[in-house]
């Protein structure tokens, strides 16, 4: 087992159930941070080169529970 430390970041927290976990992390990228005023910390989703400030996770809960949780930054633009 290895320890890792969680950066202390802002986390958008998206709720879902276990089967949903892969559609509604594809539409993080391509719908919601394109209007939600905040910019994803981690980049080249569409490329698969990517590029890690925090941990995106998975939170699995009980019976068919799950949330999405992806490192944020309010977009400056």
């Amino acid at each position: 087992m290895i320890e890792y430390t969680v950066p202390a970041v802002t986390w958008a927290v998206f709720p879902c159930n276990r089967t949903e976990v892969s559609d509604v992390e594809m539409r993080i990228v391509n719908e919601w941070q394109l209007t939600s005023g905040y910019k994803l910390l981690n980049t080249g989703y569409d490329t698969g080169e990517m590029k890690s400030q925090a941990p995106d996770m998975e939170v699995h809960g009980q019976d068919d529970e799950a949330e999405v949780w992806v490192a944020v930054n309010k977009d400056k633009r």
